[in-house]
C-alpha cells in the first residue's frame, strides 16, 4: 500500500525528472553566433524570441526559389527536419540533431521543391517548437542551398 508521504515523494521525484528532461536541452552548450552572415533572404523566422520556445511565425508559405532566413533571438536552438517532399535534400542546420546554437546565428536556405517541410528543434520540440514551410509551385528547380554562419563557439 502506497502511504500519502509516498505518494508525494514519488510525485516529487517524477516532477523533476520532467523538469530536468525540459531543461536538458536549454543547460547544454550552444554554438555562439554571429549576426555578420548577410546572405540575402525573401523570409525571416524569428528562433527562440523573448526567451521563447518557438518559431516565429510558426507556419510560412512561400513560393519556390525562396530563400528563408532563420535568426536566433534565443540560445540552445536548433533545426531539425522531420518531413519534406521525396525530391527535396534539406538537411536543416548543420551537424547531428544535438548541435545546438545560440543568440546571433544565422541559418539560410532556399527551398526550390514544392511541398512541405516540418521542422522542429529538437532540444524543445516536447514544448512544441515546431514549424513547417509550405512551397508552391513558382521558379521550380530541385534540391536547394543553404548558408550557415556559425560565428565563435563559447
Amino acid at each position: 500500500m502506497i502511504t500519502p508521504l509516498d505518494r508525494r515523494r514519488m510525485l516529487k521525484a517524477t516532477g523533476l525528472t520532467l523538469v530536468g528532461a525540459s531543461l536538458g536541452g536549454c543547460l547544454a552548450g550552444g554554438q555562439g553566433g554571429s549576426s555578420s552572415d548577410d546572405s540575402p533572404a525573401d523570409v525571416t523566422v524569428a528562433v527562440g524570441t523573448g526567451g521563447g520556445l518557438k518559431f516565429d511565425p510558426e507556419n510560412v508559405e512561400v513560393t519556390a526559389g525562396t530563400t528563408v532566413a532563420w535568426e536566433w533571438k534565443g540560445n540552445n536552438h536548433n533545426i531539425v527536419v522531420e518531413n519534406q517532399p521525396t525530391d527535396a535534400d534539406w538537411n536543416g542546420t548543420p551537424g547531428p540533431a544535438t548541435e545546438i546554437y545560440n543568440q546571433g546565428y544565422r541559418y539560410t536556405y532556399t527551398f526550390d521543391v514544392p511541398g512541405t517541410y516540418d521542422y522542429y528543434c529538437n532540444p524543445h520540440r516536447a514544448a512544441g517548437m515546431v514549424g513547417c514551410v509550405t512551397v508552391t509551385k513558382g521558379t521550380e528547380g530541385k534540391g536547394g542551398s543553404e548558408t550557415t554562419q556559425k560565428g565563435t563557439e563559447k
